[in-house]
């Protein structure tokens, strides 16, 4: 039986006080996802599971324009854009 759409986001939600109290405990959101799957608390994918924050809302994906686009695809803007990374 496959669940319906926004089943996801209900388990997010139901986990979500467990979810900020392990965070704040230092715990990483892959050490986070695999508690509750083994507490058998969400089903969702990890892929899923990241795209919330810890407000209980996805996260926006930003959108580029086609000149952004041509910018990241040119190899010298790559390498300007790993300079300011590492600085």
């Amino acid at each position: 039986m496959s669940k319906s759409k926004g089943y996801a986001r209900i388990e997010f939600i139901a986990n979500l006080d467990e979810i900020k109290a392990l965070h704040k405990k230092g715990f990483n959101k892959k050490m986070i996802y695999d508690h509750l799957i083994e507490e058998h608390k969400i089903t969702m994918s990890y892929q899923c599971f990241c795209s919330y924050n810890l407000d209980g809302l996805r996260k926006k994906h930003l959108s580029y324009s086609p000149e952004q686009q041509k910018k990241e695809q040119n190899p010298l803007a790559v390498k300007e854009k790993e300079k300011t990374w590492q600085q």
